[in-house]
């Protein structure tokens, strides 16, 4: 049981990071956009869209 405990705790944190990411990410994906850098805006929403998803498998519990 400690075990799964510590699993979630985990969970939670790596979350927590993927939350924080994703904001640092879309400030920058923003950021691009008005500085008309269309590559660099256009990676950026792939990274946004990557971990949006890896939250939302985390939310739903999957590995």
């Amino acid at each position: 049981m400690i075990l799964n405990g510590g699993f979630i705790m985990k969970q939670a944190e790596s979350l927590e990071k993927l939350e924080k990411s994703l904001k640092k990410k879309e400030m920058e994906a923003t950021e691009a956009k008005t500085k008309g850098l269309n590559t660099a805006y256009g990676n950026l929403l792939l990274e946004i869209n990557l971990i949006k998803s890896k939250m939302k498998k985390m939310q739903m519990g999957s590995r």
